[in-house]
C-alpha cells in the first residue's frame, strides 16, 4: 500500500531533512465514509496528531462502503491513539471540517485525482513509488526556487 511503504522512506529523506515539506489533503472519493475518516483526520490534527491518524486509517481500511469507517469506528481509532476523546468526538459530530474536506475534494478532482493516496511534487503528479517520488524531487531540488 503506497501510503505506509512509499511515505516513510520519503519522509526520511527529505522531509526530516528540512529539503521538502509534506503536505496532506485529506479527500472524499468513496463516499460519506471516506467524508468521515477524511474529516476525522483533520479532528486529529487538531490535537496535533494527524500523521498518527491517517497511519491508522490507512492500516484499517476495508471494503468500500463496508463500515470500515463508521464514526464509531473513527472515534474508537482516535482513543486507541490516546486523543482527547471528548474533543474529537465533539469535532467530529459537530462538522467542524466538513466544508474544507468539501472543498479539497473539489479542487483534487478539478486536478483529475481519482484515488488516494496521490503524490504531486510542485503540483505535478508523480507515480506511487518511492523512486518516482524522489527522482521528481532531485530534480526539483536542482532546479531551485
Amino acid at each position: 500500500m503506497a501510503a505506509v511503504s512509499v511515505l516513510p522512506p520519503i519522509e526520511q529523506e527529505y522531509v526530516e531533512s528540512g529539503r521538502a515539506k509534506l503536505v496532506a489533503r485529506p479527500i472524499a472519493i468513496l463516499g460519506d465514509e471516506s467524508a468521515w475518516a477524511a474529516r476525522a483526520s483533520l479532528c486529529a490534527n487538531d490535537q496535533g496528531h494527524f500523521w498518527e491518524y491517517y497511519d491508522i486509517l490507512f492500516a484499517n481500511q476495508g471494503a468500500e462502503r463496508s463500515g470500515a469507517f463508521s464514526t464509531g469506528r473513527l472515534k474508537a481509532f482516535a482513543a486507541a491513539l490516546n486523543l482527547d476523546s471528548d474533543a474529537f468526538g465533539a469535532c467530529l459530530d459537530s462538522g467542524k471540517h466538513a466544508s474544507q474536506v468539501q472543498e479539497d475534494t473539489a479542487t483534487a478532482r478539478q486536478s483529475g485525482i481519482q484515488g488516494t493516496p496521490t503524490f504531486l511534487v510542485n503540483g505535478e503528479k508523480v507515480q506511487n513509488s518511492a523512486d518516482a517520488i524522489k527522482a521528481a524531487i532531485d530534480a526539483a531540488l536542482a532546479a531551485g526556487p
